[in-house]
């Protein structure tokens, strides 16, 4: 009899084992990684509500899983939630031991938690951090820039361009001259001209073939009466940027006009048409410059070389047909409006 009831208590105890373990037991390791891709999948396809049902899940079943923790609260800032996303992130970096790859994911998801909270001062100590963990990394170096553009801080600025460019392994002294004259405009937006004009100065100095300074100097030269400097300084813009060259010719034109010196304008665009790359209107420019001064031969000379080099040119052809209607007879103006139909109609089928 005691045998019998010792074997019942033996059975009892091993059917309680077996059904503590089914009832205890974790869940199963595929079944929650395919949880997790499902929620991947979700994210993908913008389906927060659905990628953050299975995220919640998937960090029920398994505490440890960090990367469902990361996911779930960058899902969350994307719904307009950042608060509960930033309080997700900061739980994460309490977490001993966390591998190199998790603490920087982690730290860049509170950055975004914060710049979506317009904490920036917050969202700049993270970056910040993320570079005492991973001093070459370019993601924090590039925010930290854009950030400090934004808020005027220039010094700061152009030591992250030069840290991305380390990062990148070229040197681009355009683009440190760029933030220079990004600071000048910035001080002559508070009227400060005399610091400006210094900035922009060394931003020649930093990049003597980067056109942008020389434009803002010549514009300063201008609005303080001093008419010869501001000229100088245009046509050096011009010089640099032959390409953009015409957003001076007006300028200088009037300069050289309110300073008695209008006939020098046909020795600036001279001086630009030695150039390559230097746009037909300076053609134009000079045309009209030299019919101002009488001189209408040279004008239809000048026209007749650049239809030689560019025979098809729309804008040359017009400035021959004005320049000749004081010399030709109607016969030959036909002739010349005809050609002028004949480009208009071939420019238009070819678009």
């Amino acid at each position: 009899m005691n045998a019998f009831f010792l074997l019942v208590a033996i059975l009892v105890l091993v059917a309680g084992g077996f059904a503590a373990y089914y009832f205890t037991r974790p869940r199963s390791r595929p079944k929650i990684q395919n949880l997790y891709t499902d929620a991947l999948s979700a994210i993908i396809k913008s389906d927060y509500e659905r990628a953050v049902d299975l995220l919640r899940t998937v960090v029920r079943n398994d505490s440890r899983h960090v990367e469902a923790y990361m996911h779930l609260g960058d899902v969350l800032r994307e719904m307009n939630q950042a608060r509960k996303a930033l309080k997700i992130h900061q739980s994460l970096t309490v977490r001993p031991d966390l591998p190199k790859r998790f603490l920087l994911e982690i730290h860049r998801s509170l950055v975004l938690d914060y710049a979506r909270l317009l904490d920036n001062q917050r969202a700049t100590r993270e970056a910040e951090q993320i570079l005492k963990i991973d001093r070459k990394n370019r993601w924090a170096t590039e925010y930290l820039l854009n950030t400090a553009r934004e808020e005027g801080r220039w010094n700061r600025a152009l030591q992250l361009t030069k840290a991305v460019q380390r990062l990148e392994g070229r040197v681009d002294v355009d683009q440190l001259a760029a933030i220079k004259v990004s600071e000048g405009r910035a001080l002559l937006a508070r009227q400060k001209p005399k610091e400006a004009l210094a900035v922009f100065n060394k931003a020649v100095k930093i990049a003597p073939d980067f056109g942008q300074p020389y434009f803002e100097i010549g514009e300063l030269y201008y609005q303080t009466g001093d008419l010869k400097n501001a000229v100088k300084f245009w046509e050096r813009y011009a010089t640099c940027c032959p390409e953009e060259s015409t957003r001076v010719y007006t300028k200088v034109e009037t300069a050289l006009f309110e300073s008695g010196l209008f006939s020098e304008a046909e020795n600036f665009y001279r001086r630009l048409l030695k150039q390559d790359g230097t746009p037909l209107e300076a053609t134009v420019r000079l045309a009209n410059v030299l019919v101002e001064k009488g001189d209408q031969r040279s004008a239809v000379n000048l026209v007749e070389e650049s239809l030689a080099k560019s025979p098809d040119s729309l804008p040359a052809r017009l400035l021959k047909l004005k320049l000749s209607l004081t010399t030709d007879n109607p016969h030959q103006l036909g002739r010349q409006i005809d050609q002028l139909l004949e480009l208009i109609h071939t420019a238009t089928k070819e678009k």
